[in-house]
């Protein structure tokens, strides 16, 4: 069965995607982002969000500026390390969801960097090049998604 979202965690989704909480109408928070024409609104609390209508929500809040890099995460003694190779970070979570949590800060710290520094962001390889790296044989593969650095509002 695919993953379901809470409200709560759309609604961070949402923050972390540089939306403001505008206001609330009973159990209906509205966010806005100067960068879009849109005015979100998500029903909170709700326990039970599919995974496609919320990420389709996400997209379609942020204007599909979001980039998408390939993780690959390894279980260790005390939760997950894990890597991504696009960019050559190295991080951990003590579980599957927080280290992908920590992927995307970590993404979105390393592409403020390389804004900040005036160089271009490495070409993200073919996910296949990464399936057919020997060292990477037999570890867990995922995606996360995090909002495109060059267009997003600092918090």
């Amino acid at each position: 069965m695919p993953k379901r979202y809470t409200s709560k965690e759309l609604i961070r989704l949402a923050e972390e995607f540089g939306w403001q909480l505008v206001s609330v109408k009973g159990d209906h928070h509205n966010f806005k982002n100067s960068n879009s024409r849109y005015i979100v609104t998500i029903v909170h609390p709700q326990k039970d969000v599919p995974v496609g209508r919320a990420l389709d929500s996400v997209k379609k809040i942020s204007g599909d500026k979001i980039m998408r890099y390939l993780i690959v995460l390894e279980p260790t003694e005390s939760g997950f390390s894990v890597q991504v190779p696009d960019l050559a970070i190295m991080t951990h979570g003590i579980n599957i969801d927080l280290a992908k949590q920590a992927a995307r800060t970590a993404i979105r710290i390393n592409l403020d960097a390389y804004q900040e520094s005036g160089q271009a962001i490495p070409d993200r390889l073919p996910m296949e090049q990464h399936f057919n790296n020997l060292d990477l044989l037999d570890l867990l593969f995922a995606y996360v998604e995090v909002p495109d650095s060059m267009d997003r509002i600092a918090a």
